[in-house]
């Protein structure tokens, strides 16, 4: 009775490689396609990331932590320091580490069936002689948060998929942007969650709910000083 090899195949660069096996790759070369990662917050449901494009990342793989729920790349830096000879420099390779979490990669590709070779073999990684590059779970899990957070923030300037506004309206948008919470829902500008500024974001559109007076004429206040501060700006000729 012949039996069946539980060995997984061997892929040739250029390859799409399962997710399940890219474990059996760390220390090869790869890209990684990323899509852009559902903005979603406590007011409002997992939306699409405002149309952003997806993007590829490259480098070796160092790990793949299905703790974190992250995969990492890294890539040589490298940087001239000095030695005791003044006449003379020598260069020290230090390393950079991108994370991406497992949510935001939409393919992996091999780039080559050999080992990084600026990489120590996974036989000797753990040799008191190499430097111990593993971090702290916790560590990895805030900064992930924290980059998300990040780019979360970023996104949320930006009005939805559709929707133009103009360079002042934006203006508008990050001078409130600056001393209260704000957000866009369609082409209306949200602040604190129960104010909403519509166009053309005149004061005497700032509308808010039930029993939300001081919010409505404080941000009218701030949104007329934005726009009398961008009236008296001089302007280059």
């Amino acid at each position: 009775m012949t039996s069946t090899s539980t060995t997984p195949r061997t892929l040739s660069a250029g390859s799409s490689i399962p997710f399940s096996a890219l474990a059996q790759y760390v220390n090869h070369p790869m890209r990684v396609l990323l899509v852009p990662i559902p903005v979603t917050s406590s007011t409002t449901p997992s939306t699409p990331a405002n149309g952003l494009p997806s993007r590829t990342a490259q480098g070796t793989l160092y790990t793949v932590d299905h703790h974190t729920q992250c995969l990492v790349l890294t890539t040589p830096s490298t940087s001239s320091t000095s030695t005791t000879n003044k006449s003379s420099s020598s260069t020290t390779t230090t390393r950079n580490y991108s994370f991406h979490l497992f949510s935001s990669i939409q393919s992996t590709t091999l780039l080559s069936t050999l080992p990084d070779p600026s990489l120590p073999p996974l036989s000797t990684s753990t040799s008191k002689n190499t430097p111990d590059l593993r971090m702290d779970q916790e560590e990895m899990k805030l900064r992930i948060e924290k980059g998300v957070a990040a780019l979360v923030k970023e996104r949320s300037r930006k009005p939805p998929q559709g929707v133009v506004v103009t360079p002042e309206t934006q203006a508008l948008f990050d001078g409130l942007a600056k001393t209260m919470p704000v957000r866009w829902h369609g082409a209306q500008i949200i602040v604190m969650d129960q104010v909403i500024i519509s166009p053309p974001y005149t004061v005497d559109q700032v509308k808010g709910e039930k029993g939300a007076h001081e919010g409505v004429e404080r941000v009218k206040k701030v949104l007329q000083g934005e726009r009398q501060r961008r009236n008296n700006k001089p302007t280059t000729s």
